[in-house]
């Protein structure tokens, strides 16, 4: 009866004969009143706690200040050289990239210009009016079959002048 009864006050107020109730675990046991402080209390005791906060605080940067300064000087300056070497990097990169697409692009326009002039060059070749001039102009005529030696000669594709010629 008792427990029920207790636990009938613990669901209707949360307080027991005056006693707050510990619902940790299923035998409630009971812990002694909490202790009520004025709001003024509550704010002075909060004050004092900051004000040893803020104490600690300025004792703790009194002693601080001169290496952290000094800390962030040099994290400040390395951050700076390393930001302008890396810009300065990345330029040379741009720089070097523009370079290698306009020479390629030069080199493309060399291979096709080449190519043109191969085919010019090519097709500028007239056999019929090469033949016409060395026939009619310079009076030259073709060579009989009986008047062309063919042989083979396997040290030198040269052949030297008034060198013998072999009987094969």
């Amino acid at each position: 009866m008792a427990a029920s009864k207790n636990y009938r006050n613990y669901q209707n107020s949360g307080r027991a004969n005056g006693r707050y109730y510990n619902a940790g675990s299923v035998a409630y046991e009971l812990q002694p009143e909490k202790i009520r402080r004025s709001k003024e209390e509550y704010i002075k005791e909060s004050e004092s706690v900051i004000e040893a906060r803020v104490k600690t605080h300025q004792h703790e940067g009194r002693a601080f200040t001169h290496v952290q300064s000094i800390t962030i000087a040099v994290c400040v300056i390395v951050l700076c050289a390393m930001s302008v070497w890396f810009v300065d990097e990345a330029v040379l990169l741009r720089e070097s990239r523009r370079s290698a697409a306009s020479l390629a692009t030069g080199y493309q326009t060399l291979v096709h210009d080449n190519a043109l002039t191969e085919d010019r060059i090519a097709n500028s070749v007239d056999l019929a009016y090469i033949y016409e001039e060395a026939t009619e102009r310079l009076g030259m005529a073709l060579p009989e079959k009986n008047q062309v030696v063919v042989y083979g000669k396997a040290s030198s594709e040269y052949v030297e002048k008034n060198a013998e010629i072999p009987n094969d």
